[in-house]
Order: C-alpha cells, then sequence, then structure tokens
C-alpha cells in the first residue's frame, strides 16, 4: 500500500485479540515512537508497556480508581478487566521539563506525536489498535499508581492487538468546518 493511501485509511480497532505484537515487533514500535518530533531534545515522554500479567497490575489500578469514584461493584470489575481487552497496552505519559524555548503544551503534544506514531507503526505490521483516554487518564489513582509527578501528563492507553472488527469505515470530514485557507 502506497504511504498515502495507508494515512487516509487510518482507524482504530475497539475489538482486538490474541496475538498481540511480539517483543521484537514492541522494540520497533518503541523505537519508532522515540523519533516524535521533540524540540530541544528534551524526550518529554514516559512509555509502559503491559503484556501478560502487567496488564493485570493495570487493572488493579483501574479498579482502585473505580471504586474510589464510589461505582457499582460490576462497574469496579469491568475496570479491573480492561487491560485485558488486548495483548498490549502501551501508556504513554508527558513528562514535562521547565524550558524557556520549549512550552508543557508543545512537551504534551510530543508525547501525543508518539503514541500516534505507534499505533499507525501497529497497523503497517498488520495489527490494529485504539487510543484510549476516559476519565482514567486523569484520575489521581491512577496517576499515583503509575508514580506520575504533578506535571505530569497521560496522554493516552494505546492498545493493541489482531484486528477483530469487519469493517472501518471511513470519517467524512468536511473540510470547510475543520479547514481554514489563508491565501
Amino acid at each position: 500500500m502506497e504511504v498515502l493511501d495507508f494515512l487516509l485509511s487510518r482507524h482504530s480497532s475497539s475489538k482486538l485479540a490474541a496475538p498481540g505484537p511480539s517483543q521484537q515487533q514492541i522494540d520497533q514500535l518503541l523505537a519508532i515512537a522515540l523519533r516524535a518530533p521533540d524540540h530541544g531534545g528534551l524526550q518529554p515522554w514516559q512509555i509502559i508497556v503491559m503484556t501478560g500479567e502487567g496488564r493485570n497490575k493495570f487493572g488493579d489500578i483501574l479498579a482502585d480508581a473505580a471504586a474510589a469514584n464510589g461505582v457499582l461493584p460490576a462497574l469496579v470489575e469491568n475496570a479491573r478487566k480492561a487491560p485485558l481487552r488486548a495483548p498490549v497496552v502501551i501508556t504513554v505519559i508527558a513528562k514535562y521539563t521547565e524550558h524557556d524555548k520549549v512550552p508543557w503544551v508543545e512537551q504534551v503534544g510530543s508525547a501525543a506525536c508518539a503514541l500516534f506514531s505507534m499505533q499507525q507503526a501497529a497497523l503497517a505490521m498488520g495489527f490494529g489498535g485504539i487510543w484510549r483516554t476516559g476519565y482514567f487518564a486523569t484520575h489521581d489513582v491512577v496517576r499515583q499508581g503509575l508514580g506520575l509527578a504533578d506535571q505530569d501528563e497521560i496522554v493516552g492507553f494505546l492498545y493493541l492487538g489482531t484486528d477483530q472488527c469487519e469493517t472501518h469505515p471511513h470519517k467524512t470530514v468536511n473540510a470547510e468546518d475543520k479547514v481554514s485557507f489563508w491565501r
């Protein structure tokens, strides 16, 4: 597939199963993530790769966050099982470093580019993936469980595995609503 066609067919996959990327493929995804735009060479990210039992550990953190919100026990169990929806879950965190030329928003954007690059590379490898956030991305229990500092931001949880979705409808974007041309 041509690169531009590939980019135009980008999609998320919400139904994922084993197999997921191998360790060698994960290493390649991480190498690609580290090529994200990085003004000042700050490397403003931390990446946590969860596979196997690591997903259960993460599920316990999510369950603790759900329980802290006082939700029904069934929803706590749903939170505990959430990381098991894919064989690989990668959390990307923006690690802010004070810098006079690289503002916070640019460092968060750099970490987001790292996540997006991994999702696209996983698609190119033949896997499916979905970038998730939700209230867990800002929940204090999750932040503490992952060891975040006050200024750090979870930019997303990237779920990767074998795509089980039958179709991926393309979104149609009305350029008139989203794009302006100044000529």
